[in-house]
């Protein structure tokens, strides 16, 4: 008979050096991915922080997966900007507020799919769309990235950074460039290993930065992040944002719903555990509620963050919690950390996710 219990209830003691290894290492991972990804978006890189430690600790005590990591994604922080963009342009306040308005728009559909039980509709959706739909995905993020990568300026959609890149072929900036090489050669490095390639990267590339003064180069700085924990702030909206946010919201519910329902049963089938598919889109819901409300943005099932918790040897949900904490200890300590961070190292970081 299937346990009715979220997996972090159903805990034994043998479990838990396994989940303090598999956290120190998703921490490991998330935090430059997490950073990464509020770039995509085009908000604040704390935002992202915010989102993995309030849906990490959300989700793992909700979820009835065992082993299914959740936190800011690649292919919904692209659908993310997409959709804010259809309400306002990037750089302002209320583009920021958009992204917070569709992220719950979105938890809020994950929780009454779950409710209605209508997991089966992952069912419907065949593997390659769904491969097709991220190989697309992953195109888009590593083209939104290469101005950065090369120290230009770029605005509007693929084509219009395509243009910008060769108009401004003569204004590439070489250390910029010497940065983003350096981390995508690190992290394409050691991904076949265990080590966290992007944390490893975005440190090297800090003392590269202050070896070399990089910033007289031209070379921008992510600067000090606001340190302390999130504070909950209700977005502002109206019937008419919602009315252009919902379609949207809507896609990108289901495209959640498909890659972290594939996620959880690739999981179940090899370790041979249950899957209650319709539990756990209730939980990511809440997850990304939660995030909402607490300055964050949606959350999303990770392939290859989950796919590294696993390889560390994570057990159950306490590995998402403990690294939501460990995130925690991050934000109330650790600000100034991104001080000498190059904005070219958070680019490089958002390709290598474009190619997973």
């Amino acid at each position: 008979m299937q346990n009715k219990l979220p997996s972090i209830l159903r805990y034994k003691k043998h479990y838990l050096l396994h989940d303090v290894v598999a956290a120190l290492v998703l921490t490991a991972v998330t935090v430059p991915s997490a950073l990464a990804l509020a770039i995509i978006i085009g908000v604040p890189p704390v935002m992202g922080l915010y989102a993995a430690m309030v849906s990490s600790v959300a989700f793992g005590f909700l979820a009835h997966t065992r082993r299914l990591v959740v936190g800011p994604d690649s292919a919904s922080a692209a659908l993310l900007a997409s959709g804010a963009l259809l309400v306002t342009q990037t750089g302002t306040a209320e583009y920021v507020n958009a992204v917070v308005v569709l992220s719950l728009l979105v938890g809020v559909l994950l929780l009454l799919f779950g409710v209605a039980r209508f997991g089966f509709l992952a069912d419907l959706i065949s593997r390659p769309v769904i491969i097709g739909f991220l190989a697309g995905v992953g195109v888009q993020l590593v083209v939104s990235q290469l101005p950065a990568l090369f120290g230009l300026t770029a605005s509007g959609d693929i084509w219009q950074h395509l243009g910008a890149i060769f108009s401004q072929i003569s204004s590439i900036n070489g250390m910029t460039s010497t940065v983003s090489i350096l981390v995508l050669g690190v992290v394409m490095t050691l991904r076949s290993t265990k080590l966290p390639g992007e944390l490893i990267g975005l440190v090297l590339a800090v003392i590269f930065a202050l070896l070399f003064r990089v910033q007289d180069f031209g070379v921008v700085f992510v600067g000090d992040l606001p340190q302390g924990m999130p504070s909950f702030a209700l977005p502002h909206f109206d019937i008419e944002m919602i009315s252009v946010l919902l379609p949207s919201a809507l896609s990108i519910a289901v495209v959640v719903l498909a890659q972290s329902s594939t996620v959880i049963r690739n999981l179940a089938s090899e370790h041979d555990d249950d899957v209650a598919i319709n539990r756990d889109l209730a939980a990511l819901g809440i997850a990304s509620i939660a995030s909402s409300l607490f300055q964050g943005f949606l959350a999303n099932g990770t392939p290859s963050r989950t796919q590294a918790a696993n390889n560390a040897g994570m057990r159950t949900q306490l590995a998402n919690v403990l690294s939501g904490v460990l995130i925690a200890a991050l934000l109330l300590s650790g600000g100034a950390l991104f001080r000498y961070l190059p904005q070219a190292a958070l680019a490089a970081i958002v390709c290598t996710l474009g190619f997973q």
